[in-house]
């Protein structure tokens, strides 16, 4: 997911739909149906929404919007534990080859 998009994340909640715009996802979520917006048609997105609908539909006892929500909250909350999963070995390589300020 495109974490470097220029768009607050935000969760609005209206009386029909809530728009959402939230790790490289933006979406309008009603209650039986979702639109994505996709500006990037690459592959990590779009495995990203096949990883939400199967999350969705495997989910039938929660309300369709509010399954929806969490599976986009999942979704973004996993892509930043990746990255942080990727990035902290070389933040702590990095942090032990400083010099120590002593």
């Amino acid at each position: 997911l495109d974490h470097a998009s220029n768009a607050a994340p935000c969760v609005l909640p209206r009386d029909r739909a809530t728009l959402l715009q939230l790790g490289g996802l933006t979406a309008v979520v009603g209650d039986d149906r979702a639109h994505f917006f996709d500006g990037d048609a690459s592959a990590e997105p779009r495995a990203a929404l096949k990883r939400i609908g199967a999350a969705v539909e495997s989910d039938a006892e929660t309300p369709f919007e509010l399954a929806v929500l969490e599976a986009i909250l999942s979704e973004v909350s996993s892509s930043f534990a990746r990255r942080r999963d990727l990035y902290e070995p070389v933040v702590q390589r990095q942090l032990r080859a400083a010099p120590s300020g002593d």
